[in-house]
């Protein structure tokens, strides 16, 4: 019997955007491996958060072509669609009286459908995941707003994971941690990587970090500048051009700059 072809989890094909007169994304060419972590990195205005919505099916391209997992973002009607995305990180209001397992249930409503209750293997399921991301029991009934900002995060990633997740979708997830909480989150989103066999696609302005976790780097300035392992990109002298003239320095530590 043949062995039936894998879609990759990302392929993205001579993708335009134009936003009014303004062209934010200018042929891109590139696909995610499945199994992979893989960054977009490049300098502010670059297009990044352009691409997230697009790959969430939030702008439709004006050329080209963008599939996940063979379909077009969002365009079937089957909910499970195996995408979990985690925004950038945002103030709100702690005093809203939500439990961390009620914000783990959110991501369980692709599985249940919109307007019915939850059952108790959706329940059981948000409690796992939470599990999975580092939550101890007695925080997972604790309102959101008395954990910590590292521990919110955490709770916000187990609701991506809550929904069949095959790949994850991180915008800037560490905005706002500290260089400990950083690295305590990628940590894990690396184990359950390995043991999910998750698909890592992580938006980072934080080249640095992300360098220590990420196979493989895109560096985006409107266009696919250059792509590889995060060695051949950091010594690629592509990057220093995405962010020459830009007010903005490459983020690197001392010891990363060594190799450019």
């Amino acid at each position: 019997m043949e062995l039936e072809h894998k879609q990759p989890p990302v392929e993205v094909a001579d993708l335009t955007v134009q936003l009014g007169d303004k062209l934010v994304l200018d042929n891109l060419n590139f696909t995610v491996k499945e199994g992979s972590f893989t960054s977009i990195i490049g300098p502010n205005g670059a297009g990044k958060t352009t691409l997230v919505r697009v790959l969430l099916g939030l702008i439709r391209p004006g050329k080209g072509s963008v599939h996940l997992f063979g379909s077009i973002p969002l365009r079937s009607r089957n909910r499970r669609h195996g995408i979990g995305y985690l925004p950038q990180r945002k103030e709100f209001d702690r005093r809203f009286p939500v439990s961390a397992l009620d914000v783990a249930m959110m991501g369980r409503v692709a599985c249940m459908g919109l307007f019915r209750f939850p059952k108790p293997k959706d329940r059981d399921a948000a409690l796992e995941t939470l599990r999975r991301v580092g939550l101890k029991d007695d925080q997972t009934h604790r309102p959101i707003g008395e954990l910590s900002g590292g521990q919110q995060q955490l709770v916000f990633l187990a609701r991506a994971l809550c929904s069949h997740t095959r790949l994850l979708l991180l915008d800037e997830p560490t905005t706002g941690l500290d260089p400990a909480g950083q690295e305590r989150f990628y940590d894990v989103v690396q184990t359950l990587r390995r043991n999910l066999g998750l698909t890592i696609l992580v938006v980072s302005h934080d080249v640095d970090t992300i360098s220590r976790f990420a196979d493989r780097f895109i560096c985006l300035d409107r266009s696919v500048l250059v792509q590889g392992n995060p060695a051949e990109v950091l010594a690629s002298s592509h990057l220093k051009e995405a962010y020459w003239g830009r007010s903005e320095q490459i983020p690197l530590s001392t010891g990363c700059l060594g190799v450019l």
